[in-house]
């Protein structure tokens, strides 16, 4: 609200000479004469380092006041200046309506912040009006409808159980909800400005928005709401140097609608709570760093040192303002059992006032409190970093604004540096030595309810107990026996070593040697030498015989394998001499031929023909020649024995078989001497 200083108001009115003049006179004077903008001041959060200041007047009307205005600490009467307190700033009003302090005016506390803090601890039920902006008409169109926007806010069913009114719900234990009832979104199309659009004035967003709001709902409809929400076009991502914006405290937010906004309940939570005079959370001297809260850039519910400034939560039974007169004597702990914070809002923290540190009441130095508390991931927690989960979470918060120190004041909308320090799990402990202080995680003592032990100490950690003399430690993880060595992973059966190759693989090449491996041992060796003893009896082993015509050849017929198939006939005829030449081996009767099929069989010296040859010492017949033959024929007879020999190496027959063979007259000479003898026959006739 603008209220004109008394003293010039008169002189205005005094000088106009007229009613009609005195208006008009008013009227220039708003732009051009000093003015009392008298309202709540709250500031920007506009995740900027600059700061804007705004004061908000008894109609809900923004007044901004010039850039790098800041307030004094207090007033000419004594009293804190400090956001949410009723002031009245002198200031001269511009043409765009911008509120420039005077120089020679300071700003004058109405009421203390104090006296707006809603100390009701009756639910909180928001009647909340998101505008949707959509500048069409330069390109800038919504993404969002209004049935999109009810889903996000109160779930698939538009019936406040889901969506962000539930988070809400159940991070506030009822205490903090959306009335789905009232709640509504609406789209306005709105002509665009350079201001709104090149510059992405939040003041230029919020009076667009509120005139396309009370044009489509009327005025009395609008002023039904208690707080509002406005959703940027996608495109307005590009001209704006921010994610989310709100008023400290307020009851308006600003929201892009890309993914990382309106799309996260934690963004749209982190603006919602800005409102009631929460900043961000830090961890690493960094701000929005602290991932367990949505007010850094989690998606759980706010920390222990935000949900107790909400009013959300208690701290645990004596645990409030644990300080030296609790924690008595350096080394000597108490213990504290802590459920998850999910579990209840009652009891659910410990507060740690450092008093026995000498700088902690010092006006010079920055004191610090504490907060331990313990988080589980479920219900408004089921989102939760696996980094904190079961753990106790530790945050330092200003002690001065929080302790009402500074200045004599509550300062209960300045940002007291939230800051997460440390984490402790079940049986472990954690010295904080800047506290000195020693923090212990116990044992499970209940459904997600830790033991915590506290101890302070004046030098070292030492003059704290080991944990192992808070709690009963289990035995340490007994050896595991080393890793029970894991049976050899089922060590594959090895594999069958391949199968020699049979000795007699050789053989295949020929016909002839592929029956003779088939006899297992090759020891029949002494057999072929008895049968030879008996050649002129053909009939040993007729048997054997067989193989033999069968490997060369089936037997051709008969005439000229007659030697093969009728050893037995020891009178060999000179024409079946003949037909041995027609086969491998033109002699058939000498022991050459029997040197050929060996040869075939397998390159391997001394075929076994060679070893019947030695042993045709029984050519005794009559005349050489029929003898000669005969041997040929003996060797079929001896048949398998032979044959084994020749697979076995052992038998050096071999070597006297080249020496055996005297190479018998070749047919030609046998003709030539039947003809001599044939002719000594006749010449005595």
């Amino acid at each position: 609200m603008w209220r004109l200083s008394v003293p010039l108001l008169l002189l205005l009115v005094a000088a106009s000479g007229g009613r009609s003049q005195v208006t008009r006179q008013v009227t220039v004077s708003l732009y051009t004469s000093q003015v009392d903008v008298v309202g709540e001041l709250v500031y920007l959060s506009s995740h900027l380092k600059e700061i804007t200041w705004v004061i908000r007047d008894s109609e809900g009307q923004l007044i901004r006041i010039a850039p790098g205005f800041q307030p004094p600490t207090k007033d000419d009467n004594g009293r804190a200046i400090v956001a949410g307190a009723i002031v009245a700033l002198p200031c001269f009003i511009d043409t765009s309506g911008v509120c420039n302090p005077l120089p020679d005016r300071n700003m004058v506390v109405v009421s203390d912040a104090s006296s707006t803090v809603l100390a009701s601890t009756e639910p909180i039920y928001q009647r909340l009006l998101v505008i949707i902006l959509d500048y069409s008409a330069c390109n800038y169109s919504s993404s969002l409808t209004p049935d999109d926007v009810a889903s996000t806010w109160l779930g698939p069913d538009v019936d406040g159980l889901g969506g962000v009114a539930k988070k809400f719900t159940q991070c506030s234990f009822g205490k903090f909800n959306l009335n789905a009832t009232a709640f509504q979104s609406i789209t306005v199309r709105a002509s665009c400005t350079k201001e709104a659009i090149d510059q992405c004035s939040w003041w230029a967003t919020y009076h667009i928005g509120d005139e396309g709001a009370v044009k489509l709902l009327g005025t009395n409809v609008f002023s039904t709401f208690t707080h509002y929400a406005y959703v940027l076009p996608p495109k307005m991502k590009q001209h704006c140097p921010w994610d989310g914006l709100a008023l400290i405290p307020g009851n308006q937010i600003w929201l892009q609608s890309d993914r990382t906004n309106i799309e996260s309940a934690g963004t749209i939570m982190q603006e919602t709570i800005h409102s009631y005079g929460l900043w961000h959370s830090w961890r690493n001297g960094r701000e929005y760093e602290d991932y367990s809260t949505p007010m850094g850039r989690g998606d759980a519910c706010p920390n222990a040192a935000e949900t107790s400034r909400l009013g959300w939560s208690t701290a645990v039974a004596g645990g409030d303002a644990i300080d030296s007169s609790f924690l008595t004597e350096p080394g000597v702990p108490m213990s504290f059992d802590l459920p998850a914070t999910y579990i209840t809002d009652d009891g659910t923290y410990l507060r740690v006032k450092p008093d026995w540190l000498p700088t902690y009441n010092d006006a010079r130095s920055v004191s610090r409190n504490l907060y331990l508390a313990l988080r589980v991931n479920k219900s408004g927690d089921a989102k939760l970093g696996s980094e904190f989960v079961n753990k106790v979470n530790i945050h330092e918060v200003n002690a001065a604004l929080e302790n009402g120190v500074s200045d004599g004041s509550y300062a209960i909308y300045k940002d007291r540096k939230i800051t997460l320090i440390g984490l402790v799990t079940a049986l472990s402990r954690l010295d904080l030595n800047a506290y000195k202080l020693s923090v212990y995680g116990g044992s499970w003592v209940g459904n997600d309810t830790l033991r915590v032990h506290l101890c302070r100490y004046e030098v070292t950690p030492l003059e704290c107990p080991p944990l192992g003399r808070l709690e009963v430690l289990p035995p340490p993880p007994s050896p595991r026996s080393p890793p029970s060595p894991r049976p050899p992973p089922n060590p594959r059966p090895p594999r069958r070593p391949p199968v020699p190759p049979k000795p007699p693989a050789r053989q295949p090449e020929s016909p002839p040697p592929q029956p003779w491996p088939s006899p297992p041992s090759p020891t029949p060796s002494p057999p072929p030498p008895q049968p030879w003893p008996s050649p002129p009896s053909p009939t040993p082993s007729p048997p054997p015989p067989q193989p033999w015509p069968s490997p060369p050849s089936p037997t051709p017929s008969p005439p000229p394998p007659q030697p093969w198939p009728s050893p037995p006939s020891p009178t060999p005829s000179p024409p079946p001499p003949q037909p041995w030449p027609s086969p491998p081996s033109p002699t058939p009767s000498s022991p050459p031929p029997p040197q050929p099929r060996p040869s075939p069989p397998s390159p391997t010296p001394s075929p076994p023909p060679p070893q019947p040859w030695p042993s045709p010492p029984s050519p005794t017949p009559s005349s050489p020649p029929p003898p000669q033959p005969r041997p040929s024929p003996p060797s079929p007879t001896p048949s398998p024995p032979p044959p084994q020999p020749w697979p076995s190496p052992p038998s050096p027959a071999p070597s006297p078989p080249p020496r055996s063979p005297r190479k018998p007259p070749s047919p030609r000479a046998r003709r030539a001497a039947a003809r001599a003898s044939a002719g000594r026959r006749r010449r005595p006739a």
